[in-house]
């Protein structure tokens, strides 16, 4: 997961806009779009202020995050990554499925739970089909 999908994820778990961050770090809101839009890669000092106006820690908001965009499983989401090491299903989910599973959230949220992600999983694989 990048960075700016990290701040997306936290800042809709905790049901703040993107105003809201902006407001409460000082940094403008399109500045905060293009970081969580992966348009602009922020500095240290920058992270520091978003996890103050997350209410996190840095180590928090970084948690997860794979700097160099490949899908390891301490990039992956809660849920996911326990999918992924299902001895049954994970035998099936390559990294062109993990990468397509990142991609979805329903209503801006990502699904939380193992089972979460197989019910988003199943029925992408029947529509997709396998590869």
């Amino acid at each position: 997961m990048t960075v700016g999908q990290r701040i997306r994820e936290i800042r809709r778990e905790r049901e703040m806009t993107l105003k809201d961050v902006a407001e409460a770090t000082g940094l403008s809101l399109t500045y905060l779009s293009d970081v969580e839009r992966g348009r602009t890669t922020p500095s240290l000092k920058t992270l520091a202020r978003v996890a103050e106006g997350l209410a996190i820690t840095t180590t928090d908001l970084m948690n997860g995050v794979d700097w160099l965009g490949e899908v390891t499983p301490d990039a992956l989401p809660p849920g996911l990554r326990d999918l992924k090491d299902d001895p049954y299903w994970g035998g099936q989910l390559d990294e062109e499925w993990i990468r397509t599973l990142l991609r979805v959230d329903y209503r801006g949220k990502r699904p939380q739970s193992k089972q979460d992600w197989l019910e988003v999983y199943l029925p992408l694989r029947r529509v997709i089909g396998d590869s």
